[in-house]
């Protein structure tokens, strides 16, 4: 019975955002309509719209994580380098992801504009935008950074022995990916996509946290709102806090010993089943 949503969910996201991806590289080869930045003043009918197809997607990006994590059990064969509980692995994915879409908007002098730009909140469409925003990282990162790395070690892991090539191929295509949906937005911003959208995976990778990015990418684009629409009051509270959890992410991490996983076992297509996370799952 639940097979049936769950199928329409992959289909949904696996047919959204290659869509996404084209509408993007279109508008910045100039083959579709004007190109449209955050400047651009959004009309309510499309403005709407498009946050209620990006809210679907992440419905269902978050449902066929969940799905999947059921299926890829949780266990100790795969090495974990950054070990800690559930609310710690949280707390630092937030910090090293918010660190690199902070660094990464240096190569894009797009994306300090965009964060810098005034919004016109007089029009309705610009509140739809804005919650657009809100719901991004909800509906990206299952798909761009989760997904990727569950089905890498869950399919590819049952047959060969995941190696760091293959890993590196899953972070650059994903972060390819990523880039071509942002790409509408300039080419900087598109580089800057790559870099932090690669950052997300592999924070992904090593700490088995969805939950963070999710936070990170969203207290990320709510500050944004809150520099574009210049409240003052929000901007230092969001990013106050985003900046603590920086730095105490790289605090921690400084502080933590690299465990030695050299005596653990291989997993092995025997078992059912391969794993990525930890003993305590992924909340």
């Amino acid at each position: 019975m639940a097979a049936s949503p769950l199928a329409l969910a992959a289909i949904y996201i696996i047919a959204y955002w290659p869509v996404e991806a084209t509408a993007s590289v279109q508008m910045h080869i100039g083959a579709g309509s004007e190109v449209i930045t955050e400047s651009t003043p959004p009309t309510m009918p499309g403005a709407r719209t498009g946050f209620l197809l990006l809210f679907f997607a992440a419905v269902a990006g978050l449902a066929l994580v969940a799905a999947v994590r059921r299926f890829i059990e949780p266990n100790e064969t795969e090495p974990n380098t950054i070990p800690g509980t559930w609310r710690t692995r949280t707390l630092i994915s937030t910090g090293l992801f918010t660190t690199g879409l902070a660094m990464s908007t240096l190569l894009s002098p797009e994306d300090a504009e965009n964060i810098s730009r005034t919004s016109d909140y007089s029009n309705d469409g610009q509140w739809w935008r804005s919650a657009h925003l809100l719901v991004a990282g909800s509906a990206e990162e299952p798909f761009f950074s989760a997904l990727p790395v569950l089905l890498l070690f869950g399919v590819v892991g049952l047959v060969w022995r995941v190696r760091p090539w293959m890993l590196g191929t899953v972070i650059a295509s994903s972060a390819l990916f990523r880039a071509s949906i942002h790409l509408y937005q300039g080419t900087g911003q598109a580089l800057s996509a790559f870099v932090w959208g690669a950052v997300a995976v592999y924070v992904y990778y090593r700490l088995r946290s969805l939950t963070g990015l999710v936070l990170a990418h969203t207290a990320w684009n709510a500050l944004v709102i809150a520099n574009n629409g210049d409240y003052t009051v929000a901007q230092v509270i969001i990013g106050g806090c985003i900046a603590l959890t920086a730095l105490w992410s790289i605090y921690r991490l400084s502080n933590t010993p690299t465990p030695d996983h050299s005596d653990r076992a291989c997993p092995t297509a025997a078992a059912g089943h391969t794993s990525i996370a930890t003993s305590e799952g992924h909340r």
